[in-house]
Formats: C-alpha cells, structure tokens, sequence
C-alpha cells in the first residue's frame, strides 16, 4: 500500500510538470520541446528530443546538430532566466551532439527539483528547450 502511494504521488508530479512545459510554452511559442528546425543559413540545425530523458533520474541529455565547425555554448536556467549552470563553452565540430547535465549547478550542488530550460547558443544562432529534472 506504501508503495502504491509513492508511485501515484510520483505520477501526479510527472504530470503537473508535463502540465507546466505545456503551459510555459503556450506563454512562449518561441520555445519548444520538440524538434526545431533553423533557417538555412544558420549553424545550428536543430535541437533534438530524447524521449529517454526521465525527469526521476539524476541526469537529462541535450541533443543538437551542428551545421559546421562552430563555438558553442550550453547553459542551464530556470524558467526565469536565472543561469544554473554552463554545461559547455568550445569549438564542436559539424553532426551530432549530446550534453548530459547531471543536475548540478555550477557550484556543484544540485539544482532543486522542477523544470529548466536549457540554452544551446552557436554564432549565429540561439535556441532553447526545457527539460524535468525530479529528485
């Protein structure tokens, strides 16, 4: 019966924060949680999904892919735009990429449960997502 609780209570949270993405969105169009395509003549071709991201587990995976050979850099805000953390700031090459933020802030503490947005920004273009993270 314990158990029973703790899983329906865990349940009711993953769906309060899928109710709060949506929401966030719905106040901002420009941000997304899907795929987003760029214009041509940008270096950032598109933030991927990763359906694997599990808002209960310690980490989340941010995925992009690169045009060209650019500087690029990655942060972690909360929803207000408060920087948590920079996860990356270096030359990536063109293809694929994936960043894996461990729920840490850049102090090394760990961030508080809730939903961020993360920032992938490359020369000339900047585009952002959110991303669960339940402790």
């Amino acid at each position: 019966m314990r158990m029973s609780k703790n899983i329906d209570s865990r349940v009711r949270i993953a769906f309060l924060i899928v109710l709060l993405q949506f929401s966030f969105l719905m106040a901002q169009p420009d941000k997304s949680l899907g795929f987003v395509a760029v214009h041509d003549d940008s270096d950032l071709v598109a933030l991927i999904p990763d359906d694997t991201n599990d808002p209960f587990s310690k980490e989340a995976r941010i995925r992009f892919q690169l045009r060209d050979s650019v500087h690029v850099t990655v942060k972690i805000m909360t929803l207000q735009g408060e920087k948590v953390c920079e996860l990356l700031s270096q030359v990536l090459s063109a293809g694929m990429h994936t960043i894996i933020w461990d729920g840490r802030c850049d102090d090394g503490r760990p961030a508080t449960s809730g939903v961020f947005m993360y920032e992938v920004q490359a020369e000339r273009s900047t585009r952002s997502a959110t991303v669960a993270m339940l402790y």
